[in-house]
């Protein structure tokens, strides 16, 4: 490419001079075009094929810089897993209605010792019936122990069938 001046560039690409020099400048930071001191300035693009290997060096050193961020991250996180006093409990807190059953299903099954439940009573009553009664039904074999938390049900609520809460022991 010749030497150009900024009103070249200007008139050619039909913008103001002075983003014409903004963007010489920025890429003349990155070592893509040649600022030639002269009155007026002038700028030359570097050879394409210097170009190319500039900004393919530019991106590996931007990959290798990630690449030990995200080692050092790695490490952090390792290392506050190994600090970490393991509780044997498992806390989900999900939204989307296929992952919450095919989750509290998991850890159903998962469970050794015992599952604390934290739900509405209208949640219950229709979801552990309908989507978990097989799951509940292995963990109890196992002798896995349930602790289920609830509101109150209404008087019209309470009134509902279900097989698996008649087995409960309701502790107020």
């Amino acid at each position: 490419m010749d030497r150009v001046t900024a009103k070249t560039v200007s008139q050619h690409v039909k913008v103001a001079r002075e983003i014409v020099y903004q963007a010489m400048h920025a890429l003349g930071e990155k070592g893509l075009v040649e600022v030639l001191m002269a009155s007026p300035k002038r700028f030359r693009a570097v050879p394409m094929e210097e170009a190319v290997d500039l900004l393919l060096k530019n991106k590996n050193m931007e990959l290798k810089e990630l690449n030990a961020k995200a080692q050092i991250l790695l490490n952090t996180f390792k290392e506050k897993q190994k600090n970490d006093i393991p509780t044997g409990r498992t806390n989900l807190h999900l939204y989307s209605q296929k992952m919450v059953v095919k989750r509290i299903s998991q850890a159903i099954d998962r469970a050794q010792k015992s599952i604390d439940l934290y739900i509405t009573w209208k949640r219950f009553s229709q979801g552990i019936t309908n989507s978990f009664a097989e799951n509940i039904k292995r963990a109890l074999a196992r002798n896995v122990k349930f602790r289920i938390v609830m509101e109150k049900p209404e008087e019209t609520a309470s009134k509902h069938k279900c097989s698996f809460v008649n087995s409960l022991q309701i502790v107020s």
